[in-house]
């Protein structure tokens, strides 16, 4: 028998129904999920959009394979994030092209069976998980596909054989970015693909065989501010002995080519000055080679080959001011690109909390590693700035000064949500740097999560944001005094804001590492 099944994101999947249906009861599998999730989590690395979307789409098809099916379809819908109204995911997405195009499938396929994961009147539920479900109902209705099935979980309604739940879960745990690694560590799961170890420039240059030279731009992100000239780091691989004409171009960014010469290694470099002028604005800097767009390879965590994509740059120009009051020690979490703000920013660093004046509890740190409250430090006078965390991550035990989050944590998953400032006088909204609304203007994918639901009285809440319909939230920025020094809670989502050069993002960052 045929069946299709149909998911909004990778790791949508009930793992123990697809194996139950093609591993027990042999049917032929199809899997078709509308989005890549380009703006999901990542618990291994800093892939965001194309790229994360890249290796989720790896990660779907080796759990798959575990499963036992072979035959994985992707739509043309792109993941813009969580989103709780069905509105807003009709108005970002061509739901009568995906009914389009997952017809197109059952019309290949022919299947007997349409699983959808998620029903369509799924109240609460993540809006495109019903719209996931819309769409499957509608492409059957279109098809003439007489049996759809909505939220079918296989081991609710009948039991698996040991061995088939171990093949199942061994197969979801190749959703490694989604999927925290503590969760994997120490598992004995069969996990069916071939590890590979990622690339880098010169591993594309052997790929393509060294016609196509590869270009890296460093850094990422960069501060161009008129009137102090930024600079970009090339590095390149390409056919060794020729050189070739670099071109950088971006609206308003003053950019003189450079010829690239490629050593008998095939590998060569370059510093490229940019000056600015005009109003203050965040641009794209696009690169060609003779001509030609300039690719660059992504390391990617296994399963994953090398990852390309155009080489790019991004570059905004808006003033900002840092002032820290000492070293700042980061403890890392899990793709929350603040270690390249830092340095953009050029925050002086230490390895060792408690010679720090700004301790930074990176996105999820709980996550990675057992963390302390580091109460002493701040008594004797350092400012502990915590990002958004998941569990294990308890504000009523791991943060000096109290608080609490029910769950499930609320969020703004709108990336336009109101922002109003409760105490625009406050020294993180207004030091150095002056926050102002404006400065939460061109934000994307979210405002923020894992908020705060109850806190002690120390703390001053400095946002109030809600999405449409929802209640007013201010657990988004909190601060608090104790002893000699403060404790910030800041569930903004940084984050999603740092590697797109959002100014009003640094300001913000800015601010804290200099309160």
């Amino acid at each position: 028998m045929r069946v299709v099944y149909v998911i909004a994101h990778p790791d949508d999947e009930d793992p123990f129904t697809l194996t139950f249906l093609a591993r027990e009861l042999r049917c032929e599998v199809t899997l078709v999920s509308l989005t890549r999730g380009e703006n999901g989590q990542n618990a291994l690395g800093d892939q965001a959009g194309a790229a994360l979307g890249f290796l989720r789409s790896q990660e779907m098809r080796a759990a798959a394979r575990a499963y036992g099916v072979e035959d994985v379809r992707f739509t043309s819908a792109i993941d813009y994030g969580y989103s709780r109204r069905i509105e807003e995911a009709r108005a970002r997405w061509d739901v009568d092209r995906l009914v389009d195009e997952v017809a197109a499938v059952l019309e290949e396929v022919r299947p007997a069976l349409v699983l959808a994961r998620f029903s369509e009147d799924a109240a609460g539920e993540h809006a495109h998980h019903r719209v996931s479900g819309e769409v499957a109902r509608r492409a059957a209705e279109r098809t003439g596909t007489e049996r759809v099935l909505f939220g079918v979980e296989e081991p609710a309604r009948r039991p698996m054989p040991p061995g088939l739940r171990e093949e199942a879960l061994g197969g979801y745990l190749c959703h490694r970015s989604q999927v925290p690694e503590r969760l994997i560590i120490g598992r004995d799961h069969p996990i069916r693909y071939a590890p590979h170890g990622g690339g880098d420039a010169r591993e594309l240059a052997a790929l393509v065989g060294l016609h196509v030279p590869s270009i890296e731009l460093e850094p990422g992100v960069q501060h161009a501010p008129p009137g102090r000239p930024a600079r970009l780091t090339v590095r390149a691989s390409g056919p060794p002995g020729t050189t070739r004409m670099l071109e950088l171009s971006a609206e308003g960014l003053a950019i003189d080519p450079v010829r690239l010469a490629f050593d008998a290694s095939g590998g060569a470099a370059a510093e490229i000055a940019i000056a600015t002028a005009g109003p203050a604005r965040t641009v794209r800097i696009a690169a060609r080679i003779d001509g030609r767009p300039a690719l660059r390879a992504h390391p990617m965590p296994a399963p994953c080959p090398v990852f390309t994509a155009p080489a790019q740059a991004i570059a905004f120009t808006h003033p900002i001011a840092i002032a820290p009051r000492g070293p700042v020690a980061y403890l890392a979490g899990t793709g929350d690109h603040v270690p390249a703000a830092l340095d953009l920013l050029g925050a002086p660093r230490t390895d060792e909390p408690s010679r720090a004046a700004t301790i930074v509890v990176g996105l999820r740190a709980h996550q990675v590693r057992p963390l302390p409250s580091f109460d002493d430090e701040v008594a004797r006078g350092a400012h502990l700035v915590v990002l958004a965390q998941t569990p294990p991550f308890d504000p009523s035990r791991h943060l000096p000064v109290r608080a609490h989050i029910t769950e499930p944590a609320e969020e703004a998953c709108e990336e336009d949500a109101p922002v109003d400032l409760l105490a625009p006088e406050h020294p993180l909204l207004s030091r150095p740097n002056l926050i102002t609304t404006a400065d939460f203007d061109g934000w994307v994918e979210q405002r923020g999560s894992r908020f705060l639901t109850s806190w002690d009285g120390a703390y001053t809440p400095l946002l109030e944001l809600a999405d449409p319909g929802r209640a007013p939230q201010r657990g988004v920025l909190l601060s608090a005094p104790l002893g000699a020094g403060r404790v910030t809670y800041c569930a903004l989502a940084l984050h999603r804001q740092l590697p797109e050069g959002i100014a009003g993002a640094y300001k913000l960052l800015a601010n804290l590492l200099s309160a």
